[in-house]
């Protein structure tokens, strides 16, 4: 196992991508299942370049009004341009102006034919348009000659595979040749696999009116079309419930209603159908008898009576690289209605993208003749390497007589068909000489038609009566190569193991372990065998037919240059293989990124997909390699890939390539927002390198220093540490990340710098409230004197940085007032004082003292008395 997977390895490292290959691109995301129209919104680009191989894209109801307006306004826009509508569009019920009109000519009742008909190709492709609206009521009617989806188309239009539901038409009349249809009122063009259901057409005057179509003219081509529930009210004039006048061809077609047409049709009418009372060339009575299984198919959605194909199988996808893509067996049927409804895809391209098992179905050929009914392929059909398997038409005991010609395609011409394999298909057939059934093609007519890389196997092509069957082809009249049958047969009057009759040049063909009547590589050689190789089944007496340059080494016409490789694989019983054949199962792993697209490619040796793109933030892709580290990258992602160009060790490698990545380089630069110690360093990281963050040391405390302001107090201190709380990406920004986060997926840019700034939740602390003697304590201030506090004791404080904080004081005041109690001399005022300072102590002046006085009474000579005296001084003792 492990030299297959390095031999697959190598295999894919030769294929890395080179300039100059067309990129596949990835299959569209289903369409919306509606597009609805607003009314006034007209878009008049499209995608595509309106060619048959790139029509214009109509996925809007805008652009469907946008090619409205350009063919109205532009005489002969619409000439020879392709249109491929891709989404169901809702007109919503807004009035609506008709693709393709006749302005009035100077006055209201004359018209003039200025060329502003709808003449394109329009490709309905199994959509619908619903709510188509002119005019609003019986009161409000519309003045617009010729109305319905489509006013009036003529010279080379034609229009597929596209229904009208619920149509209402109100119109005036101005004129006797105005004519109103569910689906197209003039049409001079032609209309395939087309219907309208739900129809209301209500004309006040004089007009021809009809369900489906008002006039059909001699130029026009209706077939397999068909209206349902019409309501037709008019002032007079002619009406048909399906064509009001009909002068062309009307063929396998009906209407649920009375009259088909009105009495002045003369054109021709086949398997033409009405509800009841038919006469004349108008046959049948609602059975689908006659319609003919490639077209129809019974049921009750339409009470009853038949419905298109494509309206239970569905439409085909489209994009611009791939054409109209089929990945269902649903969608292949579609496609084979479509083909048989007249669409020949001439020019444009058709891309299998699955492989498709056909077993649910009796099938219907792509491509009929029968009768007058010749609808041929002429288109591209890119097989992409896929395998349509178990189809089956008719059986061994009920041939199918139907169809003249029978095969997967039953009639192509100037068709190009490539890469697509066909295995266990039985085809039973019963016909004459004109008869032809091959598994791939029953006809393939046109010189410049040509077949290629395609194979049968396992299959078988029965004929009865005189007809021609071949393996791959039954009557082929261009180039067939790179092509074989292996294990199959081919039964009839003429028969071959690879074509039935061949006309053309074949090169590099070979058909192995097969069988036919003739025991031939074809029954009839017009053509040019090169490079062509017969073998028998063992079981035939038939020899090997040398006229078809048969060698005895069955690998001498396998070229490297060409179709084939040498013969590794064992799985065509020693005979080569196509080099799409041998498939691929190649997982794609994000290895820790998202991948977008499809994450398994299964693909085919030379077959081309899309690798899936990667992303993952904070990563450069480096591509897709064969391990999850190591080693060089195989291809890279959203690119071009094609499965190998050497010979892998089997046909069924499987493996996986890993998403390898480059790490961006991020530094994480870390800002303390006002811490007030820790790291500030920045540190660079990568993205598959988680960064836990941390605080990186940083902190924000701050002291509160309490002065108690006075003599003889010592200050205190508190401390106020914040909460971290995380980062934030800007400096006044919320939290974005936390401790203990990997910041790997910050950014995505390469060599970014990611700015963390730390968030706080600063704390607070309780002021203190101190005591002085003598003092009451009036609260906390942040410089001695100033007049505003910041708290009283008790109070909660947040600081914002370290801060000093002084006590205020109030001094309790006193009065010492002195009595000097029995003082004979002094002040007697009080003073007054405060705590902080100190008063001194005097006498204040007080003094007491006595004089004593003598006085002797006695007389002397003169007889005078004789005093004295003397002073007693108290002696001050304090207070």
């Amino acid at each position: 196992m492990k030299n297959k997977v390095r031999q697959w390895l190598s295999v894919l490292l030769s294929v890395v991508m080179v300039a100059g290959l067309i990129p596949l691109i990835a299959l569209p995301e289903a369409d919306a299942a509606t597009s609805t129209w607003d009314g006034t919104t007209i878009t008049t680009s499209f995608s595509g370049s309106g060619t048959a191989a790139s029509p214009y894209i109509i996925d809007t109801a805008a652009k469907l009004a946008g090619v409205a307006q350009l063919t109205n306004n532009n005489s002969g826009w619409s000439g020879g341009k392709y249109f491929v509508q891709t989404v169901d569009i809702d007109l919503n019920g807004k009035q609506w102006t008709p693709i393709g009109i006749q302005r009035q000519n100077g006055g209201s009742t004359t018209y003039s034919e200025n060329n502003a008909w709808f003449r394109g190709y329009y490709d309905g492709n199994g959509h619908v348009v619903k709510n188509v609206q002119v005019g609003t009521s019986t009161s409000s009617r519309a003045s617009v000659k010729h109305v319905g989806l489509f006013g009036i188309i003529g010279g080379s239009a034609q229009i597929y595979n596209l229904g009208v539901e619920t149509a209402k038409y109100y119109i005036q009349h101005y004129c006797d040749d105005e004519r109103v249809g569910g689906f197209v009122g003039y049409c001079k063009g032609v209309i395939q696999g087309c219907y309208a259901r739900n129809v209301t057409i209500n004309q006040s005057g004089v007009c021809v009116i009809g369900g489906f179509c008002g006039q059909a003219t001699s130029e026009s081509t209706i077939y397999k079309s068909y209206a349902y529930n019409v309501s037709l009210t008019q002032g007079s004039g002619r009406k048909g419930g399906f064509v009001g006048d009909g002068d062309g061809t009307v063929a396998f077609s009906f209407v649920n209603y009375y009259p088909f047409k009105s009495d002045n049709s003369d054109g021709s009418f086949v398997y033409a159908y009405g509800e009841t009372g038919v006469t004349g060339d108008i046959v049948g009575n609602g059975t689908n008898t006659g319609y003919g299984p490639e077209s129809y198919m019974s049921g009750g959605s339409n009470g009853g009576w038949p419905q298109l194909i494509w309206q239970s199988t569905g439409p085909l996808d489209y994009n611009t690289t791939d054409g109209y893509v089929v990945t269902t067996a649903a969608q292949m049927r579609s496609l084979a209605c479509f083909v048989n409804n007249g669409r020949s895809y001439s020019g444009a391209k058709i891309a299998l993208k699955a492989d498709i098992d056909l077993s649910a179905y009796d099938w219907a050929p792509i491509g009929i003749n029968h009768g007058n009914r010749n609808r041929f392929f002429s288109g591209t059909f890119n097989g992409n390497g896929y395998i349509v398997s178990n189809m089956k038409i008719g059986t061994s005991s009920s041939r199918n007589t139907y169809y003249i010609y029978k095969g997967l395609f039953g009639y192509t011409s100037n068709a190009v068909i490539n890469c697509v394999g066909i295995k266990n298909a039985q085809i039973y057939g019963n016909g004459p000489t004109d008869y032809r059934c091959g598994a791939l093609v029953g006809q393939a007519d046109g010189g410049s038609g040509k077949i290629y890389q395609c194979f049968v196997k396992n299959s078988t092509v029965n004929m009865t009566g005189t007809g021609v069957s071949g393996v791959i082809v039954g009557d082929i009249r261009h180039n067939i190569t790179d092509c074989y049958t292996l294990n199959s047969s081919a039964t009839g009057t003429r028969a071959g193991s690879v074509v039935g009759d061949m006309k053309s040049t074949v090169y590099n063909v070979y058909s192995g372990g097969c069988t036919s009547t003739t025991a031939s590589y074809t029954s009839e050689n017009k053509g040019t065998p090169v490079n062509c190789n017969h073998n028998i089944s063992a079981s035939s007496s038939a020899s090997c037919v040398s006229t078809f340059n048969s060698y005895a080494n069955k690998t001498d016409y396998w070229k490297s240059s060409g179709a084939w490789m040498t013969d590794t694989y064992s799985i065509n019983s020693g005979y080569a293989c196509l080099k799409w054949e041998p498939r691929f199962s190649i997982a794609f792993n994000g290895n820790g990124g998202s991948l977008s697209g499809t994450t398994t490619l299964s693909g085919r040796y030379q077959y081309t997909a899309t690798t899936p793109s990667a992303s993952r933030t904070g990563y450069d892709f480096k591509g897709y390699f064969q391990g999850t580290s190591g080693g060089s990258s195989v291809v890279s992602g959203g690119a071009t890939y094609t499965f190998g160009t050497t010979v892998p060790s089997n046909s069924a490698q499987t493996g996986t390539l890993y998403a390898q990545w480059t790490a961006h380089t991020y530094t994480v630069a870390y800002n303390g927002n006002g811490n007030t110690g820790g790291s500030t360093a920045s540190s660079s990281h990568t993205y598959d390198t988680a960064k836990n963050l941390t605080s990186n040391g940083f902190e924000r405390k701050f002291t509160v220093t309490y002065n108690y302001n006075y003599t003889g107090s010592s200050n205190t201190t508190a401390t106020a540490a914040a909460t971290f709380n995380g980062w934030a990406t800007t400096s006044g920004g919320s939290v974005a990340y936390t401790n203990g986060q990997s910041v790997k997926n910050l950014t995505a840019d390469n060599g970014a710098t990611v700015n963390l700034y730390a968030k706080w939740t600063d704390a607070s602390v309780t002021l203190p409230t101190p005591t002085r003697t003598g003092y009451t304590f009036g609260g906390w201030y942040g410089e001695s004197g100033c007049t505003t506090s910041i708290g009283a004791g008790g109070a909660s404080y947040t600081p914002s940085a370290n801060k000093t904080l002084y006590a205020k004081w109030t001094p309790i005041t006193y009065t010492v007032s002195y009595d000097g109690n029995g003082k004979t001399d002094g002040s007697t005022a009080s003073s007054t004082h405060t705590y902080d300072v100190a008063k001194n102590l005097t006498t204040n002046g007080y003094s007491r003292s006595y004089t004593v006085n003598y006085k002797y009474q006695y007389n002397n000579a003169q007889n005078q008395a004789v005093t004295g005296s003397a002073t007693a001084t108290a002696t001050f003792n304090g207070w």
